[in-house]
């Protein structure tokens, strides 16, 4: 995981008692956070978190796409939710691939590498700048 060095932000956030913080890796395509009580939260969980909310507003367009590293708890998560999930292969490209094979506009990595078709072809990365 490319953010074994977020120690940073987690002293940060419970410093300064931030609800949450944000870290991007060196070229801005993909995200992690730690919570107010400086817990990671990693890809599979944003991915989660956008899909439940999405769910929620009615905005999520069929299911969500993950990778073959994809945390199995993501999948039970989902599941439980009625959201349908898919694996592709390790990488962005496949992701988006899957996503536009089914029609679905919310895919990303455990890496943080979030897409959010309907938004951006870029990652979340963009959304959150």
């Amino acid at each position: 995981m490319w953010c074994n060095g977020c120690s940073g932000i987690t002293r940060k956030v419970l410093e300064v008692k931030a609800d949450i913080g944000l870290a991007y890796d060196g070229d801005g395509d993909r995200i992690m956070m730690v919570d107010h009580l400086g817990n990671k939260v990693d890809g599979d969980q944003i991915l989660f978190i956008i899909a439940r909310e999405a769910l929620r507003s009615g905005q999520l367009k069929g299911g969500v796409v993950g990778t073959l590293m994809s945390n199995m708890s993501l999948e039970i998560a989902l599941k439980m939710l009625g959201v349908p999930f898919l694996r592709a292969n390790v990488g962005d490209r496949y992701v988006l691939e899957k996503m536009q094979e089914n029609n679905w506009t919310l895919g990303g990595e455990n890496s943080g590498h979030i897409i959010i078709s309907d938004k951006t072809r870029q990652g979340m990365e963009l959304l959150l700048h």
